[in-house]
């Protein structure tokens, strides 16, 4: 998939082509395939490089960001995502970073990161992504008295926390 889209980017699709990476990054860190990571990164970057804008730095620093575990570049990511005006992409990078944020160890901000991520998904009416969000990081997801969200990574999202990767970057 990831050369059918480097093929793409090199015709008219080019302009949109950028769409699919975040899913793309996203299934490569779940399934804990670094082989693709390492090519979904260089390819969300080389369009970015053609093709300048806050939507594709975006996306090509979380492709950066999930197959280097670095938090900092999804904080990147989101920030341009809203810069952009795509509340989606940037509800993604702040799901993204919450499950690193979590595996890390770093539960506080693990939990804004994630109320970040909900809150635009809510605000899109996207009521699967919000509800899927909520569901990978535990059965309560938000306690109904509102007081905390519990942080608890799906086994898919702890499986993407490769053991040969290296530890987040912050």
């Amino acid at each position: 998939m990831v050369d059918a889209c480097a093929e793409a980017a090199e015709g008219p699709n080019a302009a949109t082509i950028h769409h699919l990476y975040p899913d793309m990054a996203r299934l490569v860190a779940i399934t804990g395939r670094s082989d693709i990571a390492d090519k979904v990164a260089p390819a969300a970057e080389e369009l970015e490089s053609r093709y300048s804008t806050h939507s594709r730095h975006g996306t090509a620093a979380l492709c950066r960001g999930m197959a280097e575990n670095r938090p900092a570049l999804l904080r990147e990511a989101a920030r341009s995502f809203r810069e952009a005006g795509r509340p989606w992409y940037e509800g993604q990078a702040h799901e993204n970073l919450a499950a690193l944020l979590a595996m890390s160890g770093h539960l506080d901000e693990a939990r804004a990161a994630l109320g970040n991520a909900i809150e635009r998904y809510t605000g899109l009416g996207a009521e699967w992504d919000t509800h899927e969000s909520k569901r990978a990081y535990g059965s309560t997801g938000f306690a109904e008295d509102g007081e905390d969200l519990a942080i608890a990574p799906s086994p898919a999202w702890r499986r993407s926390h490769r053991p040969n990767a290296k530890s987040p970057t912050w």
